[in-house]
Formats: C-alpha cells, structure tokens, sequence
C-alpha cells in the first residue's frame, strides 16, 4: 500500500509495470480498445468498464490506472504479504481472468479451503510452499480456465503468452 508519502510498495510497482506492458503492448496513451468480442468491454490500461463501471475508460491516465489496480485488485487480494513471484501471478491472475479466480486459485493450489477470500491462512500457505511449484501450479490452472471460456478460440495465443511471460517475469 502506498507509504505516508504516497508511494507504493516495490513490489507493486514492479508487478504493475509487468501488468501494464502486458495489457498495452508498450503504447503510451493506454492501449484503448473496445472490442466487442472482449468480455471487458472498453479497456485502457488493462481497465475494463465492465469491471469499474465508476470509471471514465476512455479518459482514464496511466496514474489513475495504477491507483485503480492498487486498491482494486493489488490491495483486495493481500498481494504486498505474499512473496514476489507468487504475488506477481496472483495479481496478474486478478486482472485476468478476475479477482475470484485469483483467489481461489491460490487457495486452491495452497491446499487451503477455497472460499474466495484471502486471509491470514491463505497468505501463510502460499507463502510455506515452495514459489516455483506454486507458480507452476497457479499457472496451470489458469490456463485450464481460460482453455474452458468463450474467448478461448479467439485470444487463446495472447493468454498463452501471457501465462508463460507472467512465469517468467516472476523469476528473473
């Protein structure tokens, strides 16, 4: 969480870089798009309206966008008491394919009961387990995910990428 001076966590801000490369594709003014075919809708920055209705997408700045995951998603899934690499695939798995599944996919994988919100007893678990087999794991089971979903035939080259960048991006 963001310190006195407003400043966050180093590892939030190396896994909200990753986050956003991932999301844009490097472009500087957010990566836009409103495809229809994404189950998000609008998007800017990895924001999609579908998810935060509250917001102005298409107007939406990069300070803004990292606030957003922040709270929405870095803070509501505990990301700063886990490890970084499993706190990386954690809140990756958060931004897609949702928050739900991020969390029950780490209590899943932690062998703690999955009741989609992280506590004390998830946080240990996760952070008991070795983070590569739990990264592995975590992975794994998104992909099953994703392999299940409408979008599958459609963006299943870019989710592919995205598991195996996230992986290794947690362990450089």
């Amino acid at each position: 969480m963001p310190n006195q001076q407003g400043e966050y966590s180093d590892n939030f801000l190396r896994a909200v870089e990753v986050i956003i490369q991932l999301e844009t594709g490097g472009d500087a003014l957010g990566g836009y798009t409103n495809d229809p075919r994404d189950p998000g809708g609008e998007t800017r920055w990895g924001i999609a309206k579908r998810f935060n209705p509250s917001l102005d997408i298409k107007n939406l700045t990069k300070p803004q966008a990292i606030a957003c995951y922040h709270d929405r998603y870095w803070n509501a899934l505990r990301c700063d008491e886990l490890a970084w690499p499993i706190c990386l695939i954690v809140f990756d798995c958060a931004v897609n394919p949702g928050q739900s599944f991020a969390a029950t996919n780490l209590q899943k994988v932690s062998g703690v009961h999955a009741d989609g919100r992280i506590g004390p007893v998830t946080i240990a678990a996760a952070n008991r387990l070795d983070p590569i087999l739990l990264a592995d794991r975590m992975s794994q089971a998104r992909l099953k995910y994703w392999a299940t979903r409408d979008g599958w035939s459609v963006y299943r080259n870019g989710w592919i990428d995205r598991a195996f960048t996230v992986f290794r991006k947690a362990f450089l």
